[in-house]
């Protein structure tokens, strides 16, 4: 195996003909968001077809070249095909997939590396022997198999309490028709939470990328009509993923953003899809916040690494 940077133009050309499975955030469409400081590392097997491939920002900066994931995106975006129905070859074939990574970091001469892997790579030895610093980080995910009943009792109470509130106050939750109605209560929030974004981005994603085949958005309405809360969330053939939330600070609800959150898992449910993936936090509050929704703890794994000289500096 061997890897290359390639363009954009030309993974989309060798994907066509390839049988990778790609999810939303490996798509090419959302590669297409980026500026040019994005680069797709392709893998290639002895017979340089392509079979795998990862992505994120490679550039410099002061002199110290880095690679970290993109903005918005969880993971890096490892993608790979491996045909071995032997375990023991299965395991070999993955680790030889994390040693190539590796060598890259290596041969590109990288000297700060920060991203993390998809949550179904979970085997690290070859960062770990090579000096890496592996962390573990954790997301939540729902089972989409499960009834709306036994999906609703799995809610913490609180969580049940807030939609019941909110139900009774009269709110009113809606698949959103046009994306442009929510974008400002979601550029407001993170402004307000002092969330450092890159409000272009978000522009991008929701009024550009997002298609009703790979989003979809719910926003809650008062009982005089106004807007108060949104949740906007990503999905592939299998997955849906929430991205973005809003809310408005002047007339706050504690039940509309979880009504509109349980909206979008029963969507999901509806869309034929398998898991609901929240995407992760490490902040105590929002981690508390996702975990009352009844999903499953899910680890995955963030993968950083610095030179010599930039240990000694930081």
């Amino acid at each position: 195996m061997q890897t290359e940077i390639i363009s954009i133009k030309q993974l989309s050309a060798e994907l066509n003909k390839s049988k990778l499975e790609t999810s939303v955030f490996s798509k090419v469409e959302w590669l297409e968001l980026f500026d040019n400081r994005l680069k797709v590392i392709a893998i290639y097997s002895e017979d340089k077809q392509l079979i795998g491939y990862w992505y994120g920002l490679l550039s410099e900066k002061l002199g110290i070249r880095y690679f970290i994931n993109t903005p918005f995106t969880p993971h890096c975006g490892l993608v790979y095909l491996n045909k071995s129905s032997n375990i023991a070859n299965f395991n070999t074939f993955n680790k030889k997939i994390m040693k190539i990574m590796v060598e890259f970091f290596k041969e590109k001469k990288i000297s700060l590396v920060h991203f993390s892997l998809p949550t179904k790579i979970i085997d690290t030895q070859a960062f770990i022997w090579n000096k890496f610093l592996v962390t573990t980080k954790y997301t939540y995910q729902i089972q989409l198999e499960k009834s709306e009943k036994d999906l609703f009792d799995e809610l913490s109470s609180e969580k049940r309490k807030s939609i019941r509130k909110a139900n009774t106050d009269e709110i009113i939750v809606k698949l959103v028709v046009d994306f442009h109605s929510i974008i400002h209560l979601i550029k407001n929030t993170f402004i307000k939470n002092k969330v450092k974004h890159d409000a272009r981005l978000i522009e991008k994603i929701i009024l550009h990328f997002a298609k009703t085949d790979n989003a979809f958005a719910y926003a809650a309405y008062d009982k005089n009509g106004h807007l108060i809360a949104t949740s906007f969330f990503l999905f592939d053939l299998t997955t849906c993923y929430y991205l973005f939330g809003g809310f408005d600070e002047d007339n706050k609800h504690h039940g509309a953003g979880v009504l509109c959150m349980w909206s979008g898992i029963l969507n999901a449910k509806k869309l034929n899809l398998k898991i609901f993936d929240f995407e992760g936090s490490m902040l105590k509050d929002v981690e508390k916040y996702f975990r009352e929704f009844g999903g499953t703890l899910i680890p995955y794994y963030e993968i950083k690494y610095k030179n010599k000289l930039l240990k000694l500096v930081s």
